[in-house]
């Protein structure tokens, strides 16, 4: 992210977290109160399809910039970075 926006990012990232936690739970409590001795499998279940569209996003996330850099790969982390940012100069000032 931008440095102008890093600390929004990372406070809407904590938010996530913990509306997400809380979400799990009351869904727990649900899937138990219906069905008690099977609710834990609904809830495992459930927890694997996030995880499979992380998954899948992360197969069409491009390479970090900075890593790519490092790899000695300059030309294709200003292609990264000219995708990301909002104009060419961010990306050649970046």
């Amino acid at each position: 992210a931008p440095p102008d926006m890093r600390g929004t990012v990372v406070t809407i990232n904590g938010l996530l977290i913990c509306f997400g936690q809380f979400s799990a739970g009351m869904v727990d409590g649900v899937l138990n109160g219906l069905s008690p001795s099977e609710g834990w499998r609904g809830m495992l279940g459930l927890a694997a399809i996030p995880s499979i569209i992380m998954f899948i996003g992360f197969r069409f996330m491009p390479e970090s910039p900075r890593w790519l850099v490092m790899q000695g790969r300059d030309d294709e982390a200003l292609i990264v970075l000219k995708k990301i940012r909002e104009s060419n100069r961010e990306a050649n000032d970046e």
